[in-house]
């Protein structure tokens, strides 16, 4: 995340990204809320350098986050799922992968943020928006703009203007946040919330093929009825939110 990050927005020297990575990397190893901050540090000055009042509102929100997932650090760069999922059409599997997260809120706002990310990267990359395959980037009037108000202002009318990343941010929050306590309920239940999160996460859709969202939530659900292979299918998202980094 924090490579990407560097290397997208202009601001560092050319190698610095690497090293950047590698820093953060190393900060998660040794302590992993020091390998959090140090990855939400890093897109600061880059961010920067294209609005100051951008900055202070991504300081703000950052802060908020970092507070939000201090006991659980290691699922703090879990957003960052979202753009590696996306390409490979896996965005519906973020539920799943983010069960073990103890939180129910914080798995609620991971999965709400990598839906929301993935739409910052794919503007950033200029490539379709995701869930509607829109390929026109995001109009926003941030450069020069100093007070965090004005900023705040213009990101939030961005995304009023795409509803459909609104309700798909809130419906994949939902379901990461409920789904433990409907596995526990057994297989009806599951089919129940499977068929439940298909209509609030298929209807919105552009002109995006429904067929990976469908198939990744169904794919829950049978890993979750399954007791025996979801107990063994449980620890890998949890290991590998303990050991990402940026």
């Amino acid at each position: 995340a924090a490579a990407w990050a560097a290397d997208a927005l202009p601001f560092y020297p050319a190698g610095w990204p690497a090293g950047l990575a590698l820093a953060c990397g190393l900060a998660t190893l040794a302590k992993p809320r020091v390998g959090l901050a140090t990855t939400l540090l890093v897109p600061l000055l880059p961010i920067g350098n294209i609005s100051l009042g951008l900055a202070f509102v991504y300081g703000a929100v950052a802060a908020a986050w970092f507070a939000l997932f201090a006991r659980e650090p290691g699922a703090g760069v879990a957003f960052a799922l979202g753009p590696l999922f996306a390409p490979l059409g896996a965005l519906g599997l973020l539920p799943l992968v983010l069960f073990r997260i103890r939180s129910t809120a914080r798995r609620a706002f991971a999965a709400a943020a990598a839906v929301v990310v993935t739409a910052v990267v794919a503007v950033i990359r200029g490539t379709g928006l995701p869930f509607t395959g829109e390929q026109t980037p995001v109009s926003l009037s941030l450069h020069g703009t100093d007070g965090p108000l004005p900023a705040a202002r213009a990101l939030w009318t961005a995304l009023a203007a795409r509803p459909e990343l609104l309700l798909e941010a809130l419906a994949f929050g939902a379901a990461a946040a409920l789904l433990p306590y409907v596995a526990a309920r057994g297989v009806w239940a599951l089919a129940v919330f499977g068929g439940t999160v298909m209509v609030a996460t298929v209807l919105p859709l552009g002109d995006v093929s429904a067929v990976p969202f469908v198939a990744a939530i169904w794919l829950t659900c049978v890993v979750l009825a399954v007791p025996d292979k979801a107990a063994r299918v449980y620890h890998a998202p949890r290991k590998m939110l303990e050991h990402f980094s940026g």
